[in-house]
């Protein structure tokens, strides 16, 4: 360990101290480099990458957007890590799928008592406006997502898809993957049983051995960490993750 390794642990989390502030707050946080809010500054960017380096992370989970206002969304990943300790996530809000035109930005800090999700209410945009959010961890990137805040004023119509019931080890989520194809619509409803919390002896699990989607845990869900496995596991399904990338929800 060198002699520079405690003072940049100490500047990172103080960097952290401040930017949990300005995130919280929704406010622009650019990445390029961090403002200095005190003596002897803070990580700049290109430090704090060279430390994301040593992260062996991946996104298994997807992406997700949810509670959509007319200026404010919540935007959401879970980030796969052998590390329990904190791991420094960007994110990024544009309004383009290049991420060109960057509207909104930062950086979120989770670890393994957030069970490596995070979690992101970004405010001061546009309303009935669409657009592409990401995350990254050094040079690991997300998959992208696609949202929409809600219109304001009269509006002549709005498109919901609506869901309900969907358990893991009965069968197959087409209709997330169908409904992922739709254009036009505001938002995804699911009005209950997003999971179930039955163990592998449970109500429709017949044919899951066969179709490989025995539920996790193997047991009825008890503990957090008993649901956290079970979301979790539910959302490595490739038709549940297309969805969620596709518009926002309300559970």
């Amino acid at each position: 360990m060198t002699a520079r390794t405690p003072t940049l642990r100490r500047r990172f989390l103080r960097n952290f101290a401040v930017g949990s502030a300005v995130v919280s707050g929704s406010a622009l946080l650019p990445l390029r480099a961090m403002a200095d809010v005190e003596t002897g500054g803070v990580l700049s960017s290109k430090e704090l990458d060279n430390l994301s380096q040593r992260f062996k992370v991946s996104f298994e989970h997807g992406v997700a957007s949810g509670d959509p206002l007319a200026r404010k969304v919540i935007i959401w990943t879970r980030v796969t890590s052998e590390r329990a300790g904190f791991v420094p996530v960007k994110w990024e809000v544009a309004l383009d799928a290049a991420f060109r035109n960057l509207v909104r930005a930062g950086i979120a800090l989770t670890d393994s008592k957030k069970d490596h999700t995070v979690k992101v209410d970004v405010s001061g945009l546009k309303p009935d406006t669409v657009y592409h959010y990401r995350f990254a961890v050094g040079r690991t990137v997300s998959p992208a997502g696609r949202t929409r805040t809600l219109p304001v004023g009269n509006v002549a119509q709005v498109k919901l898809a609506v869901f309900t019931c969907s358990n893991f080890p009965a069968g197959y989520f087409h209709a997330y993957r169908e409904a992922a194809k739709m254009e036009g619509i505001h938002a995804a409803v699911h009005l209950g049983d997003y999971i179930y919390e039955y163990g592998r002896d449970g109500y429709a699990s017949t044919d899951a051995a066969a179709m490989g989607r025995e539920v996790l845990p193997a047991g009825e869900l008890l503990t957090l960490d008993d649901y956290r496995q079970r979301y979790a596991q539910y959302h490595t399904d490739a038709d549940l993750q297309a969805v969620h990338a596709a518009m926002p929800d309300r559970k």
